[in-house]
């Protein structure tokens, strides 16, 4: 790969590439709520940090075009690591419940005949964390990889965020998996602090 990026080998063919090493398949499942090549602080992040995984991955973004500008040349980051890349098409959100399950549940649609060796996600944006407890709970063989990159109960200031989240179902899919010494988290109704607690719940 490094030969490959000092050569300045644009239109090199990754996919015989990565064949030629028996990877038909990616290994590695990101979910990336903002992804390249949108600008984007933790779009950006999340490239690099594909980059240094080494893993052949899938990305499942959403289509920030109307809340991000684009740059092409962030795909060159992390292009050598990327088999598919995929945009889902809902409501682009920080906090809002409605738009963060709409994400979670069609970004897990497109993916939902793969089977990956571990999974990635960064809190930063919400949802990607929200999409990667679905795929857990699908897939609990996975190796969930979570990062926390921001903080997300509290703001840049130091205060309380909160966002309703009022979605009995979804907590009870959660908690399904738990002991019952952690059933009282149903009366929790902050999605912020839902977005912590499905990491710790689920993530390895």
């Amino acid at each position: 790969i490094q030969e490959i990026i000092i050569r300045k080998m644009p239109t090199f063919p990754y996919d015989f590439f990565w064949s030629k090493l028996g990877k038909e398949n990616a290994e590695q499942l990101v979910f990336s709520y903002c992804h390249a090549p949108f600008v984007d602080t933790s779009a950006t992040i999340v490239a690099k940090r594909v980059q240094q995984f080494g893993l052949l991955s899938d990305v499942v973004a959403n289509d920030m075009s109307n809340h991000r500008d684009i740059d092409a040349s962030l795909l060159q980051i992390n292009k050598h690591y990327l088999k598919d890349t995929y945009f889902a098409t809902t409501t682009t959100s920080f906090g809002g419940w409605n738009a963060i399950k709409a994400y979670a549940e069609a970004a897990n649609e497109l993916v939902k005949d793969k089977d990956y060796q571990q999974l990635y996600s960064r809190v930063l944006w919400p949802a990607s964390h929200f999409a990667a407890a679905l795929y857990k709970l699908q897939h609990p063989n996975v190796k969930w990889v979570a990062e926390f990159s921001d903080p997300v109960v509290l703001d840049i200031e130091g205060n309380d965020r909160y966002s309703a989240l009022e979605d009995g179902e979804f907590v009870k899919q959660i908690l399904s998996r738990q002991k019952s010494e952690y059933q009282y988290l149903s009366a929790e109704k902050n999605l912020y602090v839902w977005c912590e607690l499905l990491a710790y719940l689920l993530a390895d």
